[in-house]
């Protein structure tokens, strides 16, 4: 499973980010988005691992408050729904 993850990762780009962000009501300024981009792939396996969704609050300074809201809202959401795959 975490093969696919990683290959999925892997081929993200900001275009990807930005789409999802869309979807789901976050309006992400280029510098969130870089974040994000790169958070995920610098931190993917140990996010998944770790589920520990609270270590998110030490970037909260990299995005506007509404954003960082709906991101947690959003981590929480897909970690209850599709974490227990990764434990």
């Amino acid at each position: 499973m975490y093969n696919l993850v990683e290959g999925v990762v892997n081929k993200l780009s900001l275009n990807d980010i930005f789409n999802f962000a869309k979807k789901n009501s976050v309006n992400l300024s280029n510098e969130e988005a870089s974040f994000i981009l790169n958070f995920l792939k610098n931190n993917w396996y140990s996010l998944l691992k770790n589920q520990n969704i609270e270590i998110i609050n030490s970037y909260k300074d990299n995005f506007s408050q509404n954003n960082f809201q709906r991101i947690k809202e959003l981590l929480e959401f897909y970690k209850d729904r599709y974490g227990r795959l990764f434990r």
